[in-house]
């Protein structure tokens, strides 16, 4: 595995010699997380940047997005618990109640 010496330590193969890479000339201004890794993107220094958000707060959009997703998909089967009182509301047999909940599962699944 090749060290950070053997990159900027690299043979011109042009003409062999031997160059050095000034790493602080090319790493002038840019940003580093706390254990000193180049940070890519570079964040602003804009506090709506989502990049300067704190941990916390990117996990709480993460989770709503989730659930987002999944309630989209689980409102498809929901009225499942009440198929037999509907069965009563609407004055339809069991089966054909249950058609909407087939038809919408099997969408929800094969179109995106």
């Amino acid at each position: 595995m090749a060290t950070s010496n053997d990159v900027d330590s690299a043979m011109d193969v042009s003409n062999g010699e031997k160059h050095e890479s000034n790493k602080d000339q090319q790493n002038t201004g840019l940003k580093r997380s706390a254990a000193g890794i180049i940070l890519v993107p570079q964040p602003s220094s804009d506090l709506a940047d989502p990049l300067n958000w704190p941990m916390w707060r990117k996990i709480i959009i993460l989770a709503i997005v989730s659930l987002s997703g999944f309630i989209g998909i689980a409102e498809a089967t929901a009225n499942q618990g009440g198929l037999f009182f509907q069965v009563v509301l609407y004055h339809k047999t069991p089966v054909e109640i249950s058609y909407g909940v087939g038809w919408t599962v099997s969408s929800s699944a094969t179109h995106r």
